[in-house]
């Protein structure tokens, strides 16, 4: 038995030589690491996309641990029609 373990050989490859299989393949096809952001142009729905992302994160972060109404910056100062409100913030720089 102790002979057939010494003379055992992997059958498959380890991670390490698949890792370097693949870097090497790549690094010889001169291939960016992220195509992905070159290949797209910026287009309107993108970049509102993004706005609405990080208008979201920052309401969140600056109304959403108020405890009262009162405390928020927000204030309601136009309902236009029926379903709409708006709302405008002032001093976003000051607190």
């Amino acid at each position: 038995m102790a002979a057939l373990l010494l003379s055992a050989v992997p059958l498959g490859t380890t991670a390490k030589e698949e890792m370097e299989r693949f870097w090497n393949k790549n690094i010889g096809s001169n291939r960016p690491l992220s195509p992905h952001i070159t290949i797209y142009s910026w287009s309107l729905p993108m970049a509102m996309s993004i706005c609405h992302r990080g208008t979201g994160i920052a309401l969140s972060a600056d109304v959403g641990p108020r405890k009262r109404p009162e405390d928020s910056p927000a204030i309601p100062v136009w309902s236009g029609c029926p379903g709409s409100y708006c709302v405008v913030l002032y001093g976003a720089g000051s607190h």
